[in-house]
């Protein structure tokens, strides 16, 4: 029973090497590859990083994965009879992890069909590829001019993006995913910038997630609150996303969501005010030239709509065309944050045989309805701009041009009560003027007297600023006669950085945060303190002030030295009334700071001390203190009964700072001016006699 197993292994080896590329056959057609691209310096060497074979069936690699130098990775086929060249990237590195889902099942399909040669006895006669000859040109439709990526977002299908998604506590941020239908879609309307608000309801049974409903002409989709990237919370981005869904009858899951009908192009038509003329093209059924279909569009620079399906249409992956090179390679933007995005062979691999490219769709005259509706619709007079993301534009669409004497100003704003705010990080991603008398204004604060950090006119490539502060205001006035194409441009917030990662304490004694201050706490924080003061018998950690998102925001104290638990806190507590202190015997203690996705709160202030640094002596017979904390004095108790009484006081340090004699008496406190302390947490020790105690009190 082995014969048949070892010959077949046999001829399989055969089938394998026959025309597989070996490793030393990969540089020199990336080299030539690269080198044709367009726009490239087509005598600068290209530099390899690293190549890293992916396998197929039994073991054997389908492709050949290489990293570029100094970013950029580019895909080769692994057999002869394939054009060389899968897809490649100008930018990010090839990890072999994070796939976008769209992008596994695009390279799933040319692994197929990779496969079907080195498995099946009819294709074991195909011919090598003239494109690995080395004077094979490889610049195709050489009398093209290729279209760079336009569609500038990047979007993705988690938080933040799905907070208005069924909630699944099996997913990984608590909500499904928002689906790459419903990205792929949003990400078109937000290049549009369209529609302001829908129309119609619609309502279906979405199975464990229950009854799930939409009144798209009610809520309005605010593009300005819409970043190229989100980070935050993004009510409306969220919100779109979920009428898209909805309105595709999509099937959300923990892991993924999709779906299995064809009905984007009309859930764009009939909910989202887009044309008529919006309509599904299949590539299996159509007699239209497909590369030249897709050129029509991004030539005028409609972005497309294409998905992929599995054989035979188990499921599809949908993503954005939005650029290509030459009549083989289009550029798709995967919805992934970016990741992967690329250019990607959709040509026939190889002729005969299995080839992958027929289940293939696009949606096509994808454009807003002009016939009933007023678009595009022109920017005027003054927006503010108050999220930690957003975008703006001057309102003329990608297509169309602004109208001479067009005034409009973006004040971008996202300081607030509660969040804190260092610079704003400002993108242009296009900027067409007609005439020089149309100026974009861009100002380092709030007013126009602020100063000036740019202005434009004419035609600019994507171009990026950062402010100084808080706050930028754009200004654009069109004062002359021929308008131009316009611009667009987004933003995004720098914060301040809170508590982050893993910090270890020393001191014997000092103060412990969240660090947010007077604002609150961010969303997505992962903190944690080690306090292990050398020496130490115990570690005490008395609370200030708490106050945080009930249940999902959590302060956890443990044991270092055990691990044993302590004491876990979360929601509002009263400042008269805080957490009790927390106490690890060992003299190590583990402070973890955990919050969620959503709501936030005041955050925490604490103390820790030790006996390091005083006498070994000092009894824990403590003393009332009070105001604690304080400002410019606190007040004690005594419980030694009338006499004098020596007071030492120490610094979180252990640093003997001050001391004072005072006269107890009967039912008065002792009052001590601490003006004149730098905020922080201080011990005072008592004596009187042979007795001795301390107290603590915290600085403000």
């Amino acid at each position: 029973m082995r014969l048949p197993y070892i010959a077949f292994l046999l001829l399989l080896s055969v089938a394998v090497t026959g025309q597989q590329v070996q490793i030393n056959e990969i540089e020199p057609v990336v080299g030539r590859f690269m080198q044709s691209r367009p726009g490239r310096n087509h005598n600068a060497p290209v530099l390899i990083d690293d190549i890293t074979p992916v396998n197929g069936e039994h073991g054997v690699p389908v492709w050949y994965a290489i990293n570029l130098i100094p970013e950029g990775w580019v895909v080769v086929a692994a057999r002869k009879e394939a054009f060389p060249v899968l897809a490649y990237s100008y930018s990010g590195r090839y990890t072999g992890r994070n796939f976008p889902a769209a992008f596994t099942a695009w390279m799933g399909q040319y692994a197929g069909a990779i496969s079907s040669i080195q498995r099946d006895a009819d294709h074991r006669h195909l011919p090598a590829h003239k494109a690995w000859l080395a004077t094979h040109d490889f610049r195709l439709g050489k009398d093209l001019t290729p279209v760079d990526p336009f569609v500038n977002s990047q979007w993705d299908q988690g938080w933040p993006y799905n907070e208005a998604c069924p909630a699944d506590e099996a997913s990984g941020d608590g909500r499904c995913p928002t689906g790459c239908v419903p990205t792929a879609l949003a990400q078109i309307m937000y290049y549009y910038r369209w529609p302001v608000t829908g129309t119609g309801t619609y309502t279906y049974n979405a199975g464990d997630y229950g009854i799930l409903s939409a009144d798209f002409s009610t809520d309005v989709y605010d593009w300005n609150s819409m970043g190229a990237t989100i980070k935050h919370s993004s009510p409306s981005a969220a919100n779109l996303l979920s009428h898209l869904g909805i309105s595709c009858d999509l099937v959300y899951g923990p892991n993924g969501s999709g779906m299995y009908n064809h009905k984007a192009a009309y859930s764009l038509k009939t909910y989202f005010k887009y044309g008529q003329e919006t309509a599904y093209v299949f590539r299996d059924s159509t007699s239209l030239d497909w590369d030249s279909l897709l050129i029509t569009h991004l030539d005028r620079r409609m972005p497309v709509y294409y998905a992929g399906w599995s054989v035979p249409n188990v499921n599809g992956h949908a993503f954005v065309c939005d650029g290509y090179q030459d009549t083989a390679f289009f550029h798709f933007n995967f919805g992934w944050s970016g990741s992967y995005d690329g250019y990607f062979n959709i040509n026939e691999l190889f002729v005969g045989g299995n080839n992958f490219n027929l289940s293939q769709e696009v949606i096509v005259n994808c454009y807003p309805d002009t016939v009933n509706y007023d678009y595009p619709i022109l920017c005027s007079g003054d927006h503010v701009l108050n999220l930690f993301e957003g975008s703006g534009s001057d309102g003329s669409a990608p297509l169309e041009n602004y109208l001479p004497g067009s005034s409009c100003n973006w004040l971008i704003d996202p300081q607030t009560d509660e969040d804190s705010v260092s610079s704003i990080n400002l993108r242009f991603h296009r900027i067409e003027s007609g005439s020089e008398s149309d100026v974009i204004t861009v100002f380092d604060g709030r007013t126009t007297e602020a100063p000036v950090l740019a202005t434009y006119s004419g035609l600019h490539d994507p171009v990026s600023l950062v402010s100084t502060g808080n706050a930028m205001l754009i200004t654009f006035s069109a004062g002359g006669e021929t308008p131009g194409n316009g611009f667009d441009f987004s933003y995004q917030s720098t914060l301040p950085s809170w508590c982050s990662g893993s910090k270890t304490l020393t001191e014997p004694s000092g103060l412990l945060t969240d660090g947010s201050g007077r604002f609150s706490y961010y969303n997505g924080s992962r903190c944690i303190w080690k306090i292990q003061p050398p020496d130490a018998g115990s570690v005490t950690l008395f609370f200030d002030e708490f106050s945080t998102e009930p249940v999902n925001d959590f302060l956890r104290v443990l044991d270092l030295g055990t691990g044993e638990l302590l004491g876990e806190y979360s929601g509002v507590y009263d400042p008269l009334l805080p957490p009790a202190p927390l106490t690890a015997s060992g003299g190590k203690m583990m402070i973890l700071f955990s919050t969620g996705e959503t709501g936030r709160g005041a955050g925490f202030k604490a103390h820790w001390e030790t006996n390091v640094g005083v006498p070994d002596r000092i009894a824990e017979n403590l003393w009332s203190v009070w105001p604690n904390p304080c400002h410019d004095e606190v007040n004690v108790s005594p419980s030694f009964g009338l006499g004098k009484v020596s007071i030492d006081l120490y610094n979180q340090t252990g640093q003997h700072v001050a001391c004072w004699m005072k006269e107890a008496d009967s039912g008065s406190a002792l009052r001590i001016n601490t003006s004149n302390l730098t905020p922080g947490c201080y011990q005072l020790i008592f004596r009187q006699g042979d007795r001795m105690a301390r107290s603590r009190f915290v600085k403000r």
